[in-house]
């Protein structure tokens, strides 16, 4: 019966709504744990918290959001600093300064980025 479909269907907005809520809780620490990467990188309790957590991530279909490098894309990034970049086409991401993650298809956090001039 549709009901039976709609109720079903229902039930699975609910579940991706609350996975989708725990991953965006979860992202900060990430980002410590990348911070404490960053000022510690041959720490090898934090290379292991960072390959838990980016293995915990794919594993519920959380993937990082490509930036540095690629064209600025506003759904994706948000730039935060344009700077001159000789060695950088305009409008290309030269840094980024917080990460951005996708659940599936759903932008959890656009990447904060800074784009060449």
């Amino acid at each position: 019966p549709v009901w039976a479909l709609c109720s079903a269907l229902d039930a699975e907005s609910r579940a991706r709504n609350r996975a989708m809520g725990v991953a965006e809780k979860i992202l900060p620490v990430m980002d410590a744990v990348k911070a404490a990467q960053s000022h510690s990188p041959d720490d090898e309790g934090i290379k292991s918290m960072a390959l838990a957590l980016e293995s915990a991530f794919a594993q519920i279909g959380i993937t990082k959001i490509a930036s540095v490098g690629t064209v600025l894309n506003p759904m994706f990034h948000n730039a935060i600093q344009v700077i001159e970049s000789p060695d950088a086409k305009p409008n290309t991401i030269v840094d980024e300064m917080q990460s951005g993650y996708m659940f599936g298809d759903t932008v959890l956090r656009t990447a904060m980025v800074i784009v060449a001039k």
